[in-house]
């Protein structure tokens, strides 16, 4: 993935994390995760690795591909 899609990858989490009223940093707290996870993966420099993304994906109650491929959430 590219920085770009590294980003809108982020705005899927976003938009789940808004759903549940929750923030990056509670959300990183509740799994255990650091935030610069987060910040990284919004700013594109990176994303998580596939242990957090199966946490997150799993906390989240959807798949982890909703992070990978190009979909819409509703």
């Amino acid at each position: 993935m590219n920085k770009v899609e590294r980003q809108e990858s982020f705005l899927v989490l976003d938009n789940l994390i808004k759903s549940k009223k929750l923030t990056c940093y509670a959300l990183s707290k509740e799994l255990g995760i650091a935030p610069t996870v987060f910040s990284d993966w919004k700013s594109g420099k990176s994303m998580p690795k596939t242990d957090k993304l199966i946490k997150i994906s799993d906390y989240l109650d959807v798949s982890v591909d909703v992070f990978i491929r190009k979909q819409k959430i509703n």
